[in-house]
């Protein structure tokens, strides 16, 4: 059995806030503190999953994210763990496709739940 979106939601935020709190030292701290790249790795990891389990109707209703490519960084995250490149995730981390998946998951809740 699936949670209710709200859960997903909540969850997915939780992750995003924790990755930026993570992050907010910069590269050069990530890239040198392996507990934190684990932590970054985790979040990004269970997030990208969780915005999988959202209603496919309202992913489509944001066509600004590549939700496949999401879904694709957490499968390579998930099951190529010996090729994970630090520089292409800390690319995910400065891209602002956080804000990007906080932003539509704050509009779905409005849209949807409230």
């Amino acid at each position: 059995m699936t949670a209710p979106p709200q859960r997903y939601i909540d969850y997915i935020r939780t992750a995003i806030l924790k990755i930026q709190t993570y992050t907010e030292s910069g590269q050069e701290a990530f890239m040198a503190d392996s507990k934190t790249q684990e932590a970054v790795l985790f979040n990004f990891e269970t997030l990208c999953d969780a915005t999988a389990q959202l209603p496919d109707a309202w992913r489509a209703e944001h066509p600004d994210i590549n939700w496949q490519v999401v879904k694709d960084f957490r499968n390579r995250l998930a099951h190529q763990y010996f090729n994970i490149r630090l520089d292409l995730v800390w690319n995910a981390v400065d891209s602002g496709i956080l804000d990007d998946i906080l932003n539509a998951i704050v509009t779905m809740e409005r849209d949807h739940l409230r």
